[in-house]
C-alpha cells in the first residue's frame, strides 16, 4: 500500500532510454493493482473478522460441551447410585422375604407341634378316665371286702371311701399327689354298700384288668415298707398305720 506521493523524472538524460521512462499507461495500471490488492486485503480482513467470530463461537461450544460433559457425568453418578440404591432395597427385600418364610416355617412347626400336644392330651385324658375307672373298680372292691369283714366279725376299719354318695353332689374319683383319692370327710358312713359300677355303662372303657385282690388280716403296718419287710410280697390290701396317727 502506497501512501506517499510518487515522483517521476520527465528529463531523461538522454533519448536512448525513453523506453525505460514511467509513463501515465504504467502509472493507471499500478494504481489497478494497488486498488485490487486493497480489496483483497479487505476481503481478507472481513475473512479474519469471521473467521475470529467462528473461533469464538467455538470456544463458546467447547466451553457448552465441557458443562453438558460435567452434566452427563452428574447424571451417570446418579443413575449408578440410584441402581446401587435399588440393589440395597432389592437385597433387603430378598432378606425380608427369606424371613417371612422362617417365620412361616417356625409357625407351621409350632402347629404342628400343638397338634402333637393335642393328641398327647387327649391320650393323656383318656388314660386318667381309665385310671380313674380302674380307682373307681378299685373303691368298690374295697369297700366289699370290708363290708364282708364285719359281717365276719372282725374289729371294725375307719372306713377310706364314701360308702354311698349323695345324689345332689356326684362324685368323681380325681388323682392328686402320691396316689392319693380326693375324698369329702362331709359324706356319711352309715350308708348301704353300693353295688359295683357296670363296665359296659361306665363313661370310659378301661383297658386294664383289675386282677384280684386278697386282704392281709396281719398288721397293721407303720407303711408298705414294713409291710414287705415282714414277708409280704404278694398283691393285696393291706392295713397301713402310719405314725403319729390314731386310727388305721
Amino acid at each position: 500500500k502506497i501512501t506517499g506521493p510518487i515522483c517521476v523524472n520527465t528529463n531523461a538524460p538522454g533519448t536512448g532510454n525513453r523506453k525505460d521512462e514511467v509513463t501515465r499507461m504504467d502509472i493507471e495500471n499500478l494504481k489497478d493493482v494497488l486498488s485490487k490488492q486493497k480489496r483483497e486485503i479487505d476481503i481478507l480482513q472481513l475473512v479474519v473478522d469471521v473467521d475470529g467470530n467462528i473461533v469464538n463461537e467455538v470456544k463458546l461450544l467447547r466451553k457448552e460441551s465441557r458443562n453438558m460433559n460435567s452434566r452427563v457425568t452428574q447424571l451417570y453418578m446418579q443413575l449408578l447410585h440410584e441402581i446401587i440404591r435399588k440393589r440395597d432395597n432389592s437385597l433387603e427385600l430378598s432378606q425380608l422375604e427369606n424371613k417371612v418364610l422362617n417365620v412361616t416355617t417356625e409357625m407351621l412347626k409350632m402347629a404342628t407341634k400343638y397338634k402333637e400336644l393335642e393328641v398327647k392330651y387327649a391320650a393323656l385324658t383318656d388314660l386318667v378316665n381309665n385310671q380313674s375307672v380302674t380307682i373307681s373298680l378299685l373303691e368298690e372292691q374295697c369297700l366289699r371286702i370290708f363290708s364282708r369283714q364285719d359281717t365276719h366279725g372282725s374289729p371294725p376299719l375307719v372306713q377310706v371311701v364314701p360308702q354311698h354318695i349323695p345324689n345332689s353332689q356326684p362324685y368323681t374319683p380325681v388323682l392328686l399327689g402320691g396316689n392319693e383319692i380326693q375324698r369329702d370327710p362331709g359324706y356319711p358312713r352309715d350308708r348301704d354298700v353300693r353295688p359295683p359300677p357296670d363296665p359296659a355303662t361306665s363313661p370310659t372303657k378301661s383297658p386294664f384288668r383289675v386282677p384280684p385282690l386278697a386282704l392281709i388280716n396281719e398288721g397293721p403296718f407303720r407303711d408298705c415298707q414294713q409291710a414287705k419287710e415282714a414277708g409280704h410280697s404278694n398283691s393285696g390290701i393291706y392295713m397301713i398305720k402310719p405314725e403319729n396317727s390314731n386310727e388305721p
